[in-house]
C-alpha cells in the first residue's frame, strides 16, 4: 500500500465522518427550528387574546369603575382602559344636595343633578394623566406605559352629559410575551394636571 492510496483512504473515511457530523447537525437544526416555531406559535395564541384584569375603583367620591384590558400581540402591548362613575352612587353622593337661594334651582331633581356630577366627576378625570402598570405575584413592577392623552375620549348620553371615560390603543412599547404572561395584576396610577 502506497503512501498516496493511505491518504485518499484517510480523506474517504474523513469525508464521510463531516457529512455524517454535517447531517446530524441539520437534523438538530432542523428539529430546534420546528420546535422553537411551535413554541413561539403556543406564545402568541396565549398572549394575543385579550385579558380582563380586576382593577380596584378610583378613590374618588363617589368610587368610579376602572375597566382594563390587555393583549400582547406581535410583541405589542394593546389596550383598552374604561372610567365610569356609577350614576346610583353618584345620586346617593348628591341626594343631600339642597337648593341654594340665588342659585337656579335644578327641575329635573335628584337624578339631573346626579347626572351632573357625574359629568363634573368626569371631566375631572379627563384632566387626569393615567398610567398602567403590570404587576407579577410579588406586586413588582413588569412593565408599565402612559396612557396618552389622545386616545382619551367621552362617552355622553342623549343629554350630551359625560357619562364615562374611554381609551384604547397600542402603548407603543415592546411587550415580551414570556414577561406578559407573568403578570396577575394591573394597578392604575394617575396625576392631576
Amino acid at each position: 500500500m502506497s503512501f498516496w492510496a493511505g491518504v485518499r483512504r484517510a480523506s474517504a473515511i474523513g469525508f464521510r465522518v463531516l457529512t455524517a457530523v454535517f447531517m446530524v447537525a441539520v437534523v438538530i437544526g432542523a428539529a430546534y427550528w420546528i420546535w422553537s416555531s411551535w413554541q413561539d406559535r403556543k406564545l402568541e395564541a396565549q398572549t394575543s387574546a385579550a385579558k380582563t384584569w380586576q382593577m380596584p375603583p378610583l378613590p374618588m367620591n363617589p368610587p368610579v369603575a376602572v375597566t382594563l384590558k390587555t393583549r400582547c400581540a406581535s410583541s405589542l402591548l394593546s389596550f383598552q382602559l374604561e372610567l365610569e362613575p356609577p350614576l346610583e352612587e353618584t345620586r346617593a353622593a348628591t341626594a343631600g344636595i339642597k337648593d341654594v337661594p340665588g342659585r337656579p334651582v335644578d327641575i329635573s331633581g335628584p337624578l339631573g343633578r346626579a347626572e351632573d356630577a357625574r359629568a363634573a366627576l368626569v371631566e375631572k378625570l379627563v384632566a387626569m394623566q393615567f398610567t398602567v402598570a403590570l404587576l407579577d405575584s410579588d406586586g413588582f413592577k413588569l412593565l408599565d406605559f402612559p396612557v396618552p392623552r389622545s386616545t382619551v375620549m367621552r362617552t355622553v348620553d342623549a343629554k350630551g352629559k359625560s357619562t364615562s371615560l374611554s381609551a384604547s390603543g397600542d402603548a407603543g412599547i415592546f411587550c415580551d410575551r414570556s414577561t406578559y404572561l407573568r403578570a396577575t395584576a394591573a394597578n392604575l396610577r394617575w396625576t392631576a394636571k
